[in-house]
């Protein structure tokens, strides 16, 4: 979990253009966790090269909603406290996201191998990094850190 703390950190203080909105950051880091949950069951539409066509333009949307919300948090300048708290809160919902989604990744890169590129890339832009399906972490595995 180690891991998934520091992403959500990352999350926090990742460079970008200040929001706007009069969302508050609890409510901003639901929408983070609930724009994992839409990718992931984007992902898991994927069956085969033909659904990862109509699945990666969706993908993308969702990705430029990811990096709204990240520029939204950075806009609020939490202290290194308040940080901690809102990730306290919610790590583990956050950890099981990001888990999830790397899993349908995975899955989805095997399923459409021709889109597997794409995939990880629009990964890299919902914060996860992950270059092969063999970096996928297996249900249980520690975490690197």
């Amino acid at each position: 979990m180690r891991t998934h703390r520091i992403l959500a950190f990352a999350v926090l203080f990742s460079s970008g253009v200040a929001g706007c909105g009069s969302t508050s950051p609890e409510d901003t880091y639901q929408a983070i966790i609930s724009v994992k949950k839409e990718a992931t069951a984007a992902l898991k539409g994927i069956k085969d090269e033909a659904s990862a066509e109509s699945a990666l333009g969706k993908l993308e949307e969702i990705a430029g909603q990811y990096a709204d919300l990240k520029r939204r948090m950075k806009g609020f300048s939490l202290s290194a406290d308040e940080s901690e708290k809102l990730i306290d809160k919610y790590w583990k919902q956050e950890g099981e996201a990001g888990d999830e989604l790397t899993r349908a990744a995975a899955a989805a890169r095997q399923q459409a191998p021709r889109h597997a590129e794409r995939i990880t890339a629009i990964l890299g832009k919902l914060g996860i990094h992950q270059t092969t399906i063999e970096d996928a972490p297996s249900k249980g595995a520690a975490p690197d850190n």
